[in-house]
């Protein structure tokens, strides 16, 4: 399996394809598709860097795609609004 620079990769993807074999060089790996894994590709790519995203789960946007799940009490932690 070859992974070009500037691609994604689910783990499914991995575990579908085996051991892999990367042949490809990076300049920056990035592990993790949620926001900030985004930011980093983006800002890596626009520097001209090769970067490569890794992310475990089959679509990327981390705990962003989780938008409209209440989590309780986290806005009025230790007694005040966070």
């Amino acid at each position: 399996m070859t992974i070009a620079s500037n691609s994604h990769v689910t783990a499914q993807t991995l575990a579908d394809a085996g051991e892999p074999e990367v042949t490809q060089t990076v300049d920056v790996l990035v592990v993790g598709g949620g926001t900030a894994g985004h930011v980093a590709a983006i800002q890596a790519g626009r520097t001209g860097a090769k970067t490569l995203i890794v992310e475990r789960n089959s679509q990327l946007g981390g705990t962003t795609t989780t938008g409209g799940v209440a989590f309780p009490g986290l806005f009025d932690a230790w007694g005040k609004q966070v």
